[in-house]
């Protein structure tokens, strides 16, 4: 067993002075110089991610090179029937108001159709959750001339209470950021070597991707590295099998030393655990006051320690029991819907503000610096959250 801990322990130095290496490569390279991590908009769906591809797919898009960009997307997607020299591309295309009882309505993220009728509805997800019903919607748009393509980081399936009776692959086509939309960003960047701005945007998106999909931006380090792995497969997969352990139990201190905190913080109300590690498990931070009876939580969607982490008023309790005639105060002209908070029929008012589905962002939770500027964050939002609930 010594022996053994001691080839883990090698292998992790190796690999600790390969990953030293290609960092300074990297930074040679000005690799993490990159303007939508720099700006916030890495996780902005279609703030960054929709207006990107459409723009791009657009041919009268302000890159003015006509549909060169778009004939390359169809043609990675093996798609023919929409006509290249009528296409128009819009963002958010609204088809009407939601009709679930139709299984009708709905904003596409990015739409496609041509002069012909011929349509093609994108759903963009990165990290938001399905809407009820949403493929099943866009499907029933145009059925006879409309394809829908489910398009996610790792392509990934719809859940069920979006496609519906919908089957993927034959309703619905399922397409990814790591394969299918890299691969075409690829081709078009080559296709704009000569329009140095272009190419420059291409290529920072590019990275954007990489880094959301988890992929190294150095073959050769990925090489290096299997060659470790080949070499130390036991002490490697030893490793392997502790690492999400550890990671869940990392979020759960930072999550306790948060609500030991927040108990300091507020005075008047009251902050209970909710099992950290628990499918949509959380903390819920409760007034003292009886003016109230709603509340704000911070909950894992549906894990927070390994996926988007979500802070808002609930309208429902953990146990999916709805709150009765909630209480709640008028934030309307609040700054509270003003920060990028959604509602929904789970929730009064809620936002994505953690990102543990993000390999780098994991990462910082163990680097002692870091891990402080989290947890420092959650407390800012729960008593930003808390004041605004207070002067309500």
């Amino acid at each position: 067993m010594e022996e053994q801990l001691q080839k883990n322990e090698l292998l992790l130095r190796e690999t600790n002075t390969l990953i030293r290496h290609y960092d300074e490569i990297r930074k040679i390279n000005g690799e993490d110089f990159n303007v939508y991590s720099l700006l916030g908009l890495e996780h902005a769906e279609n703030k960054t991610h929709s207006n990107f591809l459409a723009e791009l797919l657009n041919p009268k898009g302000s890159h003015h090179m006509g549909n060169v960009f778009l004939k390359l997307f169809l043609e990675a997607l093996s798609h023919h029937e929409i006509d290249l020299d009528t296409a128009s591309v819009q963002v958010e295309k609204n088809i009407g108001i939601i009709n679930t009882k139709n299984s009708t309505g709905g904003r596409i993220d990015i739409f496609i159709e041509d002069s012909k009728g011929n349509t093609i509805s994108i759903e963009n997800k990165i990290y938001a959750g399905d809407q009820d019903q949403q493929l099943k919607r866009y499907y029933n748009y145009n059925t006879a001339k409309n394809t829908v393509y489910y398009l996610t980081l790792f392509g990934s399936d719809a859940s069920a209470a979006s496609k519906r009776d919908l089957k993927a692959n034959e309703d619905y086509q399922l397409i990814s950021y790591k394969d299918d939309i890299l691969n075409w960003l690829e081709a078009c960047k080559k296709e704009a070597v000569d329009v140095e701005n272009i190419r420059s945007a291409i290529g920072h998106y590019i990275q954007l991707i990489k880094k959301l999909t988890n992929q190294n931006s150095s073959r050769q380090m990925s090489k290096e590295i299997r060659a470790l792995i080949t070499n130390n497969y036991k002490a490697s997969r030893m490793i392997a099998n502790e690492i999400e352990e550890t990671e869940k139990q990392t979020v759960k201190k930072v999550f306790e030393e948060v609500k030991s905190m927040l108990s300091e913080k507020l005075e008047n109300w009251k902050i209970e655990d909710r099992g950290i590690l628990n499918r949509d498990g959380g903390i819920e931070i409760k007034p003292l006051f009886k003016k109230y009876n709603t509340f704000i939580r911070i909950e894992g969607y549906p894990y927070i320690w390994k996926n988007v982490g979500i802070i808002g008023y609930p309208k429902f309790h953990l146990a999916d029991q709805k709150i009765e005639n909630p209480v709640f105060p008028d934030l309307s002209k609040s700054t509270f819907f003003n920060k990028g908070f959604k509602t929904n029929k789970w929730w009064l008012g809620f936002k994505h503000f953690l990102w543990f589905n993000d390999q780098e962002y994991r990462a910082k939770l163990f680097d002692e610096k870091e891990r402080q500027i989290i947890i420092e964050y959650i407390i800012n939002e729960v008593a930003d959250l808390a004041k605004e609930f207070e002067s309500a």
